[in-house]
């Protein structure tokens, strides 16, 4: 077995070598008919930037994308007993200079007794780009230029390479900051009221609209602002959690709580339990004083803003990629700003319709009604459970596959 293994070892090793020099494609394995693919053919490769501009002593990331076709792996950088991982090239303009390659989580595989660290399907590399922070005038269309080179197996091991090329505005600090701003900061905070329209955040609001019904105008407006703080702050908390793992050199993105499969498993049971409660099945009350409960109302409205945030991290969609993508990417401050607008978005008609009676005279008195919407308005929560649950089952299964035999 050792002797084996040192052979796959130096198989492998030699047609990495081979090829750059340019012989053949050696075969490694004999399990199946031999495949002759050039190395290009079996990798499809693209280069992507988070944003088009970076301003001097920012950073911003790119993105080098490695699809391999079905059947064929690439290798992470953990020392196996065979591959080597994707390595890069940079050819960039002065004073822009590239970290070290950010990789994914590989898989760890065990065949006859040889460990190795694979990639299957997408393999997303992410570089940070740092500008120096001394440069006083503008480069534009500066060309960047990335020479990828990699090794992918599948009963062969064909050593692969591509040069993929973009362009970045590098600028000073302060030259045109709030038009290069703003557009995100609006669309963050456009983004934050459409989030309420979504399936899983509209309900719950409604909920907590006909539960404001009858309540007396001061305990309305103390309850507006508290839910609009723990809206904000719950954006910020996340946001800050984003901006410290780019600062640790991770590569996360909004949503990074959706991959625990912990947090899905509560975020599935808290919808349903939600929805059972609008159903009539439960009832989702403590038996609180009044005097107690008129008190505790400010802290209440708070926790529902962080619960409707928490919800809503679930259900945010494409239109919010670019705002988000360039918080992740900017000075902390600004990143700051987007985050904060898309909380100011997301509390703004809840807070509204709180605290204006014009808009609450638009709404029928209690009575049976209330009944039926409340049942109707827990369907989507219903759907979204199960879709979490889902989502849940899924990752599970996934970890299983991964797991060493």
């Amino acid at each position: 077995m050792a002797m084996f293994r040192c052979l796959l070892v130096l198989l492998v090793l030699f047609g990495s070598v081979a090829a750059r020099a340019g012989a053949a494609p050696l075969s490694v394995a004999s399990a199946g008919p031999p495949v002759h693919v050039r190395g290009d053919n079996a990798v499809r490769t693209r280069l992507i930037l988070d944003r088009g501009t970076v301003s001097s002593g920012e950073t911003t990331w790119a993105t080098i994308e490695l699809t391999a076709a079905v059947g064929w792996h690439l290798y992470g950088p953990e020392h196996g007993d065979a591959g080597t991982p994707p390595a890069i090239a940079w050819t960039l303009p002065y004073g822009l200079r590239a970290g070290p390659i950010v990789f994914p989580r590989s898989t760890r595989v065990v065949t006859h007794g040889l460990t190795t660290f694979e990639y299957a399907g997408r393999t997303a590399l992410r570089i940070p780009l740092t500008a120096a922070a001394a440069r006083t005038q503008p480069l534009r269309n500066a060309p960047i230029r990335a020479d990828v080179s990699w090794l992918v197996c599948s009963n062969v091991c064909v050593p692969g390479r591509a040069t993929l090329t973009s362009a970045l505005d590098i600028v000073p600090v302060g030259s045109g900051t709030f038009a290069s701003i703003a557009p995100f900061i609006g669309l963050a905070f456009l983004g934050g009221l459409i989030l309420n329209l979504m399936p899983c955040v509209f309900p719950v609001l409604s909920f907590k609209a006909l539960r404001a019904i009858g309540e007396p105008r001061a305990q309305r407006w103390r309850s507006a602002i508290a839910y609009t703080a723990g809206v904000t702050a719950s954006c910020a908390v996340l946001g800050g959690t984003l901006l410290a793992a780019r600062a640790a050199g991770k590569a996360i993105g909004w949503g990074f709580q959706l991959q625990s499969p912990a947090f899905v498993a509560f975020l599935a049971a808290l919808l349903l339990a939600l929805a059972l409660a609008m159903s009539g099945f439960v009832e989702l009350t403590l038996p609180i004083p009044a005097p107690l409960a008129r008190r505790a109302a400010a802290a209440g409205a708070f926790g529902d803003g962080i619960l409707v945030t928490l919800i809503a991290s679930a259900c945010i969609g494409p239109y919010m990629g670019a705002a988000l993508g360039f918080a992740l990417s900017a000075s902390a401050p600004v990143a700051a700003g987007v985050f904060l607008a898309l909380g100011l978005g997301l509390a703004l008609p809840q807070a509204l319709l709180m605290v204006t009676p014009a808009l609450l005279r638009w709404v029928p008195k209690p009575g049976a009604w209330m009944l039926v919407v409340r049942r109707l308005l827990a369907l989507p929560l219903y759907l979204s459970a199960v879709w979490l649950a889902w989502v849940f089952v899924q990752q599970v299964a996934d970890r299983f596959q991964r797991s060493p035999s």
